[in-house]
């Protein structure tokens, strides 16, 4: 678990310190990892299907304490679907949990992708 961590935080694109993360995912057994690619969907509705369905998966009952959430599409999110995917995001853990976000553009024709590790 620990090499995908590293692994997903050594891109350039995350401005934090490594152990902001590590140091929460390392004492705790039950960190698991989701991944969902939507694709074929219109693209105004593919952030919104991703979300819905990566969060699906994780179990009713359970308090999320941490998530890092990895999202990658072929075109920037607008301010609205920020908003959609972080009202989702925001809604399925504890008040006081912390959420690091990782948006990336990648060069795929009609691409959505997410991925999330998280604590419970």
């Amino acid at each position: 678990m620990m090499r995908l961590f590293e692994a997903i935080l050594s891109t350039n694109f995350i401005g934090i310190n490594v152990y902001d993360i590590r140091i929460p995912f390392s004492d705790r057994k039950s960190a698991q990892f989701i991944q969902a690619p939507v694709m074929g969907t219109s693209e105004s509705d593919r952030a919104n299907k991703t979300v819905n369905h990566i969060f699906s998966q994780i179990p009713k009952g359970i308090s999320v304490e941490y998530i890092i959430l990895s999202f990658e599409s072929d075109r920037d999110l607008s301010i609205a679907e920020y908003s959609e995917l972080s009202t989702v995001v925001e809604s399925s853990v504890t008040d006081d949990a912390e959420v690091f976000y990782n948006l990336r553009y990648v060069d795929r024709a009609d691409f959505c992708w997410m991925g999330i590790i998280y604590a419970a």
